[in-house]
């Protein structure tokens, strides 16, 4: 019997040598599995965090180039202003000085008959003490 008990030993050694090997092997790939799960939740919180930050982005870019586009036109619009109250300065400074030359060519016209008149009777004096 003795035989028998080592060989019982011997078998219940690899008979618990094949059971510890098959639960290593399963322990090993239940650890690998949670391990890629981990991993592949990592990815997709990452993902979801980016996705989040780049929608963020987005929107603060909208929110700028609204803002530039609003600083733009109002810029625009105030140097629009300041170039028509320099057109009407200019247009009002033009209006004068068409009234000033006006004034001037009525008052040579005025001159002109003036002088024509004076002619005129210079003439008719010349014409009496000629007779």
């Amino acid at each position: 019997m003795k035989g028998f008990f080592g060989l019982s030993y011997v078998g219940f050694a690899l008979l618990g040598s094949a059971f510890f090997f098959v639960m290593g092997f399963v322990l090993r790939k239940y650890t690998s599995q949670m391990k890629v799960k981990r991993a592949e939740d990592k990815a997709e919180d990452i993902i979801t965090k980016a996705k989040i930050e780049a929608e963020r982005k987005k929107r603060e870019a909208a929110i700028e180039a609204k803002d530039m586009l609003l600083k733009l036109r109002s810029e625009f619009e105030e140097e629009s202003k300041e170039r028509r109250r320099e057109l009407l300065t200019m247009e009002k400074h033009l209006l004068q000085k068409e009234e000033n030359l006006d004034k001037k060519v009525e008052l040579m016209e005025q001159k002109d008959k003036e002088v024509k008149r004076i002619e005129i009777q210079v003439k008719d004096k010349d014409r009496e003490i000629a007779k």
